[in-house]
């Protein structure tokens, strides 16, 4: 039977995939949640992420721990109310 943990394992060492100089481990459920997040980035709206990894229609799963968007991605939707009052002058 084909082992995929495995056959990730050996594609990770095979690239050179590091961090902080050390081998990653990186698991199938870390790469479900960085394609949640990537997805949630370009747009995806919940309701075709949701059914996309199996969760129920409403769930909050999704959002509080699957994606998990960088701090820059979070700066950039603060509204810097000067700036905008300065724009509407």
């Amino acid at each position: 039977m084909w082992n995929f943990e495995k056959a990730l394992a050996t594609a990770i060492k095979k690239a050179g995939v590091t961090r902080d100089g050390a081998e990653m481990h990186i698991t199938p459920h870390m790469l479900r949640k960085a394609h949640a997040t990537w997805l949630k980035q370009r747009g995806v709206d919940d309701v075709i992420l949701q059914p996309r990894l199996g969760h129920a229609p409403g769930s909050r799963v999704t959002a509080y721990n699957y994606v998990h968007l960088p701090s820059e991605a979070m700066k950039s939707t603060i509204i810097d109310l000067e700036t905008e009052k300065t724009n509407l002058d």
